[in-house]
C-alpha cells in the first residue's frame, strides 16, 4: 500500500497546511467532511471553506504562530452540504506549517452528550435552588441587623457601612430569588447582549486597575433576544470576572459574538442561536478540573468559593441555553448559547 492510499484509509479527516494557512495536502475524509475535491482544495486556504471567524481558524494561526499542539472538543460545524454538526480538532506543528485533525462526532453520540448534558444542568439547578433555600434567611437576618445597627450610629460615616451591608444583601437576595424562580417564570424583555456586556464592563473596576487589553469582536446585525437582563448581567460579571482573575495583571480578554445556524441544545432544535465567547489568555483550567468546572463548589481557585461559574450555568439553562467550556493553556473560552427561534424535532 502505497502511502497516499494509506492516508486515504484513514477514517480520521487529516489536512496538511502551510505557514501561511493555505491547504497542502488532504485525505478522503476531509474531503467529505469540507464538501469538496482534492483538486479544488489544494493550494487553497483553509478559511475559504470556513465560516468567517470559526474557531478553528483562530487555533490553526495559534499552532502555527506559538509551534504547539492545540486541541478543541465538539467545535461547531455549519457547513451546509453535511450532516456533521459537531467535530473535536487537534492541530500539530510542523516545520513549516501545522497537520490537522478533524473526528466528527456521530449524531447519536452528539444527542447522547447534548441529552446528559442537559441532565446534568437540572441537577445542578434543584442543588442551586437547595442552597438558596438556605441563605435567604440567613441574609434576612443579616440586613434586619444592620439596619438595627444604622439607627444606633450617629456618625454618618459610619452609617455608610451599613447602608452598604444593606445594598449587598438586597443584592444577593435578589440573585437568590432568581435562582428560586423557574426559568420561564422570569421577566423577560427585548434586550442587546452588547449593551449588556458594556454595562458589566463599566462596573467591574479591575478592568481598569490592571494591564488587560479588551477586545471586542461584536457581530453588529445581532438582533435583540428576549431575556431577562438582570440574570444576563450576572452570568456576564461571573464569566468576566472569572477570566480577570485567571489573567491576573496582563492579559487579552475577547468577548465575541456570531449567530449560529442549526444548533441543538437540551434535544430542542434551534434555526438560530446566537453564541457568545468570552476568551481569556490566562493559564488555562486545569484538565482535571475542565469535566466539573460548572458542579458547585468545585474551584482552581486558592480562595474560589466554586458557585460563580454554577450560577452562570444554571440561569443560562433558564434562558433554555447552553454554556460550554474549552480550555488550554493561554487559551480560555466559555460560550454562551442562547436560542431565539425553535422549532422541535
Amino acid at each position: 500500500m502505497n502511502t497516499e492510499s494509506l492516508f486515504d484509509s484513514l477514517t480520521i479527516a487529516v489536512i496538511a497546511l502551510d505557514a501561511g494557512g493555505r491547504i497542502q495536502a488532504v485525505n478522503m475524509a476531509a474531503e467529505n467532511l469540507l464538501g469538496h475535491s482534492r483538486k479544488r482544495l489544494l493550494n487553497s486556504p483553509l478559511a475559504r471553506w470556513l465560516p468567517t471567524h470559526h474557531p478553528l481558524l483562530e487555533m490553526q494561526a495559534r499552532c502555527i504562530e506559538q509551534q504547539r499542539i492545540c486541541h478543541a472538543q465538539r467545535l461547531p460545524w455549519p457547513l451546509p452540504f453535511t450532516a456533521v454538526q459537531r467535530i473535536d480538532a487537534s492541530l500539530s506543528p510542523l516545520p513549516n506549517g501545522c497537520l490537522l485533525e478533524l473526528k466528527p462526532l456521530e449524531e447519536s453520540q452528539r444527542l447522547q452528550e447534548e441529552s446528559e448534558r442537559f441532565r446534568q444542568q437540572q441537577d445542578l439547578h434543584h442543588l442551586l435552588r437547595s442552597l438558596a433555600h438556605e441563605i435567604k434567611n440567613p441574609l434576612a437576618g443579616v440586613r434586619g441587623a444592620a439596619q438595627l445597627l444604622a439607627r444606633e450610629l450617629a456618625d454618618d460615616g459610619q452609617r455608610e457601612f451599613t447602608d452598604l451591608i444593606q445594598r449587598e444583601a438586597d443584592r444577593l437576595r435578589e440573585l437568590v430569588d432568581r435562582l428560586l424562580l423557574p426559568g420561564h417564570s422570569q421577566k423577560q424583555r427585548e434586550i442587546n447582549v452588547h449593551s449588556v456586556l458594556e454595562q458589566v464592563l463599566q462596573t467591574q473596576a479591575m478592568t481598569r486597575a490592571r494591564g488587560i487589553d479588551i477586545v471586542r469582536d461584536y457581530d453588529p446585525s445581532l438582533p435583540d433576544i428576549p431575556a431577562n437582563p438582570d440574570a444576563l448581567h450576572q452570568v456576564f460579571f461571573n464569566l468576566i470576572q472569572n477570566a480577570m482573575e485567571a489573567m491576573g495583571e496582563q492579559g487579552t480578554l475577547i468577548l465575541r459574538s456570531r449567530v449560529e445556524h442549526g444548533a441543538t441544545i437540551g434535544g430542542k432544535r434551534h434555526k438560530r442561536v446566537l453564541r457568545l465567547d468570552i476568551i481569556d489568555t490566562g493559564p488555562g483550567i486545569e484538565p482535571e478540573l475542565i469535566d466539573r468546572v460548572f458542579l458547585p463548589l468545585v474551584s482552581g481557585k486558592a480562595n474560589g468559593t466554586g458557585l460563580g461559574l454554577s450560577i452562570a450555568q444554571t440561569l443560562v439553562l433558564q434562558h433554555d441555553g447552553l454554556l460550554e467550556c474549552q480550555s488550554e493553556p493561554g487559551h480560555t473560552r466559555f460560550s454562551v448559547w442562547l436560542p431565539w427561534t425553535t422549532e422541535h424535532k
